[in-house]
């Protein structure tokens, strides 16, 4: 029991203010010390003082905006003392305000949390990155995140198609269509591919709930978008590196492919890459796991309130799915593959010909 210094009446241990006199049981500092109305006339700027009456002393605080009031800028509502403006459902402006900082300090062009910034630290300094990152504040701006990579994307790879275009002799202006062709197509799969954040955060989701997660749709959209969106930062980061390592031994594959026209120069030059290709994908193949198993793992248990079980279980159930999914497709389309070569060498026999009609003879 809590014991009211004023009254002397005996609260529970988990009161906020006394029952009797509603004297706040919050520590606070020294009192205030205000000046007699001869002495300054104008308002007090100490402290502790009501917030709607600069000339009075804070008698007590707002459960809901933290702010001091004094006891007439007060009420009680369900059990709390609450000021007049959060009781009635209006958002104080300076609470309004400090939301749009925190929204703006993740902006997009923002130099405290830039784009660059927040990949940088997703990656790196994944625990400290969801615990800044707000939980709230709509889908607006993961998407934007993703239609900036999405730039991104476009320009890393068709950029250097373009040069290699350009290159002569293999220069000409149907390589220029097909780099404006490769440009459209890139850019309508990267638009459908809003459609597909969605999908895969419900799928991901769908997993969420059924390891008992807290929270809602939102929160796993925001997780899954940021993340993908920073592994696609890194993973352009690591083609743009491998390119300043070998992009000149591929250029010059092109220009001999071009000069003797003979494609089976790039395919020489692709034997001596493999070694260079084997060593980074085992980097990204390494990256992965990281972004897998740490990464996800601790976005899913800041978000959703998960144990660090129940975060590598939701992470690794997609993970199974489409596995499975892209193994099972090749299999259905060598099952219609073969079928249909059947039935091409009965059509063949039926005809009169051998099985393979070209190279054998009639019978």
């Amino acid at each position: 029991m809590i014991k009211c210094p004023k009254c002397g009446y005996e609260n529970k241990d988990d009161a906020l203010y006394c029952g009797m006199c509603y004297e706040p049981f919050r520590k606070k500092a020294e009192p205030p010390e205000f000046p007699e109305p001869e002495e300054e006339k104008g308002p007090s700027l100490q402290k502790d003082v009501c917030t709607n009456h600069p000339d009075r002393p804070a008698q007590g605080f707002c459960a809901v905006c933290q702010r001091d009031f004094c006891f007439d800028c007060l009420q009680e509502k369900d059990g709390q003392l609450v000021c007049n403006q959060c009781s009635t459902g209006v958002v104080p402006k300076r609470t309004k305000y400090g939301q749009g900082i925190a929204r703006e300090q993740y902006g997009i062009f923002t130099p405290e949390k830039g784009f660059f910034r927040k990949c940088w630290e997703l990656i790196v300094y994944p625990k400290k990155f969801f615990e800044e990152l707000p939980q709230e504040g709509g889908f607006g701006a993961p998407i934007k995140f993703y239609m900036v990579t999405l730039g991104l994307l476009l320009a890393a790879i068709c950029i250097p198609t373009l040069i290699f275009s350009l290159a002569k002799p293999i220069g000409s202006p149907v390589a220029l269509i097909g780099v404006a062709f490769l440009f459209f197509i890139f850019s309508l799969v990267g638009l459908l591919g809003i459609l597909g954040l969605f999908i895969n955060a419900g799928v991901y989701h769908f997993f969420v709930k059924l390891f008992g997660g807290k929270r809602d749709y939102e929160q796993t959209f925001r997780v899954v978008t940021y993340i993908g969106v920073a592994v696609s930062v890194w993973t352009i980061g690591l083609y743009l590196l491998l390119l300043i390592f070998i992009g000149g031994d591929i250029l010059s594959a092109f220009l001999a492919a071009g000069a003797t026209k003979s494609p089976e120069v790039i395919l020489y030059f692709a034997e001596q890459f493999k070694s260079t290709f084997l060593f980074w994908t085992i980097i990204y193949s390494l990256f992965w796991l990281y972004v897998t198993f740490v990464v996800q793992v601790e976005g899913f248990r800041k978000f959703q309130i998960l144990t660090t079980p129940k975060a590598i279980g939701v992470v690794i159930c997609p993970v199974i799915i489409w596995t499975l999914f892209s193994l099972l497709i090749p299999k259905r389309e060598k099952v219609l593959y073969r079928k249909k070569y059947e039935i091409k060498q009965i059509h063949y026999h039926i005809e009169g010909y051998d099985v393979l009609p070209g190279i054998s003879t009639k019978i």
